[in-house]
């Protein structure tokens, strides 16, 4: 009887622990939903909630009163805080309240204490949230596309050697400081003409047999090849040093018909084996 006395009361005496336990309540999540007509309906989850509302939501410090309080799930949300609060307790309750418009950027968010019920979980808030959209991020490396330098390929790193804005993850050659200027496939430190621009203005009437130049921006010279056969040289950008038919023309002092026509294979010969000895 003795034993069962002492427990008897023993759980009498928890009793009020446990109920001021349950009383308590504290804001562990904040969610909410974009709403047709512009607003914005924030839920502030509970733990152990309050049946009336009370507190209020703070955005960058302004108060937005709760309108609604109830036990149990908020009836919809799509974006809850980024980072829950530090604490295991599970929300079974709501306060929410519709706030007209809030811009799509980062805002400090968190709640006020009407009473202990409505107060935000210790440590908590405020907390930084973006209501920006999410950005696209197509090699989800974590950097959204319009700042990623190397939006196709992951580089959480962005490491950029040379620091031309491309990513060393995508870049040519990443050590070269003057890397591509005039977009032609030859890096600056190896390129004879620096200023090359393709398409180029050569031929001036049409392209000859067996004449090159650069008709389109491909980096491979074209040409017309002899009837029914097979062109007798090839020739690209690369080879030439990053220069164009007609750079080669003004830097040899061929003569007109190579403007008019292309530059001819002999042209062409003796300036390749000038640039790669």
């Amino acid at each position: 009887m003795k034993s069962l006395r002492t427990l008897v009361m023993g759980i009498a005496a928890a009793i009020p622990l446990v109920t001021a336990s349950v009383a308590s309540a504290h804001t562990v999540k904040i969610c909410w939903r974009a709403e047709a007509n512009g607003s914005t309906t924030f839920y502030a989850r509970n733990f152990h909630g309050p049946q009336q509302p009370t507190g209020a939501l703070l955005i960058d410090g302004v108060s937005y009163p709760f309108t609604a309080a109830a036990l149990g799930r908020p009836p919809t949300d799509t974006v809850c805080q980024p980072v829950p609060c530090a604490s295991l307790a599970i929300p079974n309750a709501y306060l929410a309240v519709n706030v007209p418009h809030v811009s799509l950027t980062p805002h400090s968010i968190g709640v006020t204490c009407a009473n202990d019920i409505s107060c935000g979980w210790p440590g908590c808030y405020p907390t930084p949230v973006d209501f920006s959209p999410e950005c696209a991020d197509t090699d989800e490396d974590l950097v959204c596309d319009d700042e990623d330098n190397c939006p196709d390929l992951f580089n959480d790193d962005q490491a950029d050697a040379d620091g031309d804005s491309i990513g060393d993850a995508c870049d040519s050659c990443p050590r070269d400081p003057f890397n591509d200027e005039d977009a032609d496939g030859v890096c600056g430190d190896v390129d004879a003409c620096p200023g090359t621009t393709l398409p180029e203005s050569v031929p001036t009437l049409r392209l000859g047999v067996n004449r090159f130049a650069n008709t389109d921006a491909d980096g491979t010279f074209d040409t017309t090849p002899p009837a029914k056969k097979a062109p007798k040289r090839h020739y690209t950008v690369v080879e030439t040093g990053g220069c164009s038919c007609a750079q080669i023309i003004d830097a040899t002092g061929a003569g007109n018909g190579h403007r008019m026509f292309g530059c001819s294979i002999e042209v062409m010969e003796t300036w390749v084996g000038g640039i790669t000895p």
